[in-house]
C-alpha cells in the first residue's frame, strides 16, 4: 500500500506478507530530491516490526 501525502516529498510504503497478510513493517521513500543529498526514490526511513504479543489488558506489557 503506497500513501502520499500532498505536501511531503516522500510516500509511506506499508510492507505486508502475500500470503498471510500480516503487517511486516513501512518505509519512506522519497518522492523528489530533497535539500541536504537526497536523491529521488531514496529510503529515507524504515520499520519493521520484530515481534507479537497478546496481553490480557490495554497497556500491559508483554
Amino acid at each position: 500500500m503506497r500513501l502520499v501525502g500532498p505536501r511531503l516529498p516522500g510516500r509511506d510504503e506499508w510492507i505486508f506478507d502475500v500470503k498471510t497478510r500480516e503487517f511486516l513493517g513501512e518505509r519512506t521513500v522519497a518522492t523528489e530530491a530533497w535539500s541536504g543529498g537526497v536523491k529521488k526514490g531514496q529510503v529515507t526511513s524504515n520499520t519493521a516490526v520484530l515481534d507479537r504479543a497478546v496481553v490480557d489488558k490495554p497497556g500491559r506489557r508483554p
